[in-house]
């Protein structure tokens, strides 16, 4: 499984492939780190542990730097 930098995702999505966040450690820890994808190159949406309650909209920041394509898991 290839790492790929935030810059890197940002340009994968743009292809259409869907990227997860390995490195969301800022993040609520009710947030499941598991469920984080990037829904467009400057927003994400993840769910809690629960898998109950979706939060979207949430800004991708600088430090989330670690990506990997959603698909390969």
């Amino acid at each position: 499984m290839k790492i790929y930098s935030l810059n890197e995702a940002r340009l994968m999505h743009s292809l259409g492939i869907r990227m997860r966040c390995i490195n969301a450690t800022r993040l609520p820890s009710f947030i499941n780190q598991d469920r984080i994808f990037m829904i467009s190159t400057t927003r994400m949406i993840c769910e809690d542990t629960d898998s109950k309650r979706s939060f979207s909209n949430l800004t991708i920041r600088d430090e989330y730097t670690a990506w990997v394509i959603a698909d390969d898991i």
